[in-house]
């Protein structure tokens, strides 16, 4: 593993919402970026840090080499933790470390591979032995405000009628259940409150809904999260188990890279990975031409203006080469990929298509672009 740090950036990086750990698990589906990019062993990948998950799945169909970008160094403070651990422990280790399994010596664990971290991650983890103790996926800003949700919803359903969605054999099983014991009049004024403006402008950053009209938060997470259960049963579902009860209810609802079976690959392949700290459009502008072949990009075009966001797309078109594919999500703004870029494709019927199938259910809207260059073959 490489790390790197620059203090490039601009006016984002110093939105309140990234003076920590924004995110300490990655909401977006591995399996449908998968679906989206096709990431094999001949690609090299630039993908969006965030809480190092995405990376680490994506490290597991094995490309040549992984490019993990953050403006938020506190992420890759989380992603440079988690690739020494993976590094240095055993898997039982690693998963009391992240405070997937239970423990009561993360300190402890933390201790032995401190000294294997980069002075910035050092400083930073030492600063925060909190999150350590109390299990690194759940310290999060965002995760902290999908735990709360969890409480609210199992005080105000119960804890075993909530237990119950897991439990469910098929879908349609699922389905009555939901609308039988949870759906009603306290399910409604429970989204009514916890999705409203001004809960929204506390948990996340302002500057997100500039970009955003209306003001119905409640009624377009609701409404995700009800075609959720619906389509996308919630048994095994790692997405739902943290939303809902608060942990991964066992191995079963594990993601890809915490998965037992995934652990030693990842400690052999850990080293394909390089950290970078600045804004994407920075990173991009320094890249070669035609040195990427696939692009993760999360939902960074989320926090750019039009403008910023047309300039991020030409970039991918250079750096990426022919045929190279990229994909990103939207929260709130469906930011779909201008039709007079003529050198880039948009995938949008397959994109559409694995967001119905999409299991984290927070995004509104998926984007698959591919790059074709003229006279390239």
């Amino acid at each position: 593993m490489t790390y790197y740090t620059t203090n490039g950036g601009n006016h984002i990086t110093k939105r309140p919402f990234f003076k920590r750990i924004a995110y300490s698990t990655c909401w977006e589906d591995p399996s449908i970026i998968q679906e989206a990019l096709k990431v094999n062993k001949n690609d090299t990948l630039l993908s969006i840090s965030s809480a190092g998950c995405n990376i680490l799945n994506l490290l597991l169909y094995s490309p040549k080499k992984i490019l993990a970008v953050d403006f938020n160094p506190h992420q890759n403070h989380l992603l440079e933790l988690k690739i020494k651990a993976i590094k240095n422990l055993n898997y039982q280790e690693f998963t009391e470390l992240l405070g997937v399994a239970s423990s009561s010596r993360r300190e402890e664990i933390y201790n032995s591979v401190r000294d294997q971290l980069s002075e910035e991650a050092k400083s930073f983890w030492d600063k925060n032995l909190s999150m350590i103790k109390e299990g690194i996926i759940y310290s999060g800003r965002q995760e902290k405000y999908i735990q709360t949700i969890g409480k609210l919803l199992r005080f105000f359903a119960g804890r075993e009628t909530v237990e119950g969605v897991f439990e469910c054999k098929t879908l349609q099983e699922q389905v009555e259940y939901f609308k039988e014991y949870i759906e009603g009049p306290v399910w409604h004024l429970f989204f009514n409150i916890i999705y409203s403006k001004p809960v929204m402008f506390i948990v996340k950053d302002r500057l997100v809904f500039n970009q955003v009209s209306g003001n119905s938060y409640h009624i377009r997470f609701k409404k995700r999260v009800e075609n959720a259960l619906y389509r996308v049963r919630a048994r095994n579902n790692p997405f739902a188990s943290l939303a809902l009860l608060g942990y991964y209810k066992d191995e079963n609802y594990y993601p890809p890279y915490l998965k037992r079976e995934n652990f030693q690959f990842l400690k052999k392949n850990v080293d394909k990975i390089e950290i970078k700290t600045d804004m994407l459009q920075n990173i991009l502008r320094k890249l070669p031409s035609n040195s990427f072949t696939k692009f993760n990009l999360s939902n960074v075009l989320d926090w750019v203006g039009k403008k910023e966001f047309r300039y991020t797309l030409k970039e991918l078109a250079r750096v990426g080469r022919n045929h190279s594919r990229f994909c990103y999500f939207n929260t709130l703004i469906r930011r779909g990929i201008p039709r007079n870029l003529k050198f880039i494709k948009s995938h949008k019927k397959l994109a559409s298509k694995l967001l119905e199938k999409d299991k984290a259910f927070l995004y509104g809207n998926f984007e698959i672009g591919e790059i074709v260059k003229k006279g390239a073959r």
